[in-house]
């Protein structure tokens, strides 16, 4: 199940359904989200999206299942 958008915030670390963690770095004019990636056999973070193709906060909502953690406040 897609996580709420509204959990979508910047330092915070998502999974999706295939366990990749994804960390979001920014969020961008347009509600757009800049992210890092790595997959669940990897400890290294490697920059995922390119610039002028990051997904709309709401298709990076819909891809990932779970909140890995967030940022504290």
């Amino acid at each position: 199940m897609p996580i709420d958008q509204s959990k979508v915030v910047i330092g915070g670390v998502y999974a999706t359904a295939s366990n990749q963690e994804r960390k979001v770095v920014d969020i961008l004019p347009g509600d757009l989200v800049k992210f890092d990636a790595r997959s669940p056999n990897s400890g290294k973070w490697t920059p995922h999206s390119v610039l002028g193709k990051e997904p709309s906060r709401e298709k990076f909502a819909s891809e990932c299942e779970r909140v890995v953690s967030l940022p504290k406040p």
